[in-house]
């Protein structure tokens, strides 16, 4: 990753014209590593804690990212007029695509009853104090590898488990191409044993 800042920093500086030559970078492969999502369990635990500490806000964050799967970023500026319908539509993405997802009922409450507190945006917070919010909670519960991005991935990880497509959870995802989701096609080996039923010859 750091290979790949700098070259992207190198292309910058010739198209500038403050580098005559854009030097060879050999691009190393990146190692997929374990996939880390929550459980049921995990998740009902965070959301505990946040009742008993009366931390009302990480409990509809960590709520709407899990039913959304939506970047932390994207949900910090989400406004109260992008939530309509029954779904959000996110203006500002990493792609630059607008986005559109659908929400499930307890993610649309938890944005209906913001929009009735809120004026703008729903989540007018600070992104490092809810991290630190975030590492107390994973801390306390003794939970490793946790962040908020391991919302997103286990909301794409639930689905494939339940059996939606790849191109499906890709499209929910907004990612730029479905190489990016292939990461998650492991979770779903019930659909390869269903493929291969299908060349079984009839008795």
């Amino acid at each position: 990753r750091r290979l790949a800042v700098l070259s992207r920093a190198l292309h910058h500086a010739e198209r500038c014209g403050h580098l005559e030559k854009m030097p060879y970078i050999r691009r190393l492969k990146e190692s997929q590593g374990r996939l880390r999502f929550l459980s049921d369990q995990e998740e009902a635990a965070m959301l505990s804690i946040c009742k008993q500490w009366g931390w009302q806000d990480m409990e509809d964050i960590i709520t709407v990212l899990l039913d959304t799967g939506i970047r932390m970023g994207e949900l910090l500026r989400l406004k109260k007029e992008d939530v309509y319908s029954g779904h959000i539509v996110l203006f500002e993405t990493k792609n630059s695509k607008t986005h559109s997802v659908p929400l499930t009922a307890r993610a649309k409450s938890v944005l209906e009853a913001r929009k009735d507190i809120f004026e703008g945006e729903l989540f007018p917070y600070d992104y490092n104090g809810l991290q630190k919010r975030m590492q107390r909670l994973v801390d306390h519960l003794s939970i490793e590898d946790v962040s908020f991005h391991t919302l997103r991935h286990t909301f794409a990880s639930r689905l494939v488990q339940k059996g939606v497509p790849i191109l499906t959870v890709s499209k929910l995802l907004n990612h730029s191409s479905v190489q990016v989701t292939m990461r998650y096609a492991h979770l779903a080996p019930s659909n390869f044993d269903d493929a291969i039923k299908l060349l079984e010859k009839a008795a």
